[in-house]
C-alpha cells in the first residue's frame, strides 16, 4: 500500500508496520507505532472475507477500526448452472471458512478485548467477558 501511495498518489507514508507475520500481529505492531503519536482510530482496508478478523486484531490492541472492504463479490443475474458444484464455489468456500476458523482462533488463543477499569475497552465498548 505504501508504494501504491508514493507511486500513484505521491503520498509519502508516515508510519510503516513491516514485522507482523499475520494478521493478530500487524494490529498489535500497528497500535505499538500509532499510540505514542495518539492515534487511535484507523481505517483497514482488506478483503471483505477478511475484514471480521481484521477488524477484531485492532480492536484488540486497542484500536478503533473502522472497515473498508475491498473486493466483494458482486451480485448478478441469478442462474439455474450457479447451483452446480464448481470450482469458484468451493475457493469462497475456503475463504469463508479459513476466516471464519481464524477468528475463532484469535478469540481462543489470544483472549477476549480487553476490559479497562470500567469494564469498557479502550474504545468504549462494553467487553464481552464482563459479568461473566
Amino acid at each position: 500500500m505504501a508504494r501504491v501511495f508514493a507511486h500513484d498518489y505521491n503520498i509519502t507514508t508516515s508510519w510503516l508496520e513491516e514485522k507482523s507475520a499475520n494478521t493478530f500481529q500487524n494490529g498489535a505492531y500497528s497500535a505499538a507505532l500509532l499510540k505514542p503519536h495518539h492515534i487511535t482510530k484507523v481505517i483497514i482496508v482488506t478483503h471483505a472475507w477478511h475484514m471480521p478478523r481484521a477488524v477484531w486484531s485492532f480492536e484488540h490492541a486497542g484500536i478503533e477500526a473502522i472497515a473498508a472492504p475491498a473486493d466483494r463479490a458482486s451480485l448478478e443475474r441469478f442462474r439455474w448452472a450457479q447451483l452446480l458444484p464448481d470450482y469458484t464455489s468451493f475457493s469462497r468456500s475456503f475463504f469463508a471458512l479459513h476466516e471464519a476458523l481464524g477468528l475463532a482462533y484469535y478469540r481462543y488463543h489470544y483472549g477476549a478485548i480487553a476490559a479497562g477499569p470500567e469494564g469498557h475497552n479502550e474504545l468504549g465498548k462494553v467487553s464481552a467477558q464482563r459479568g461473566r
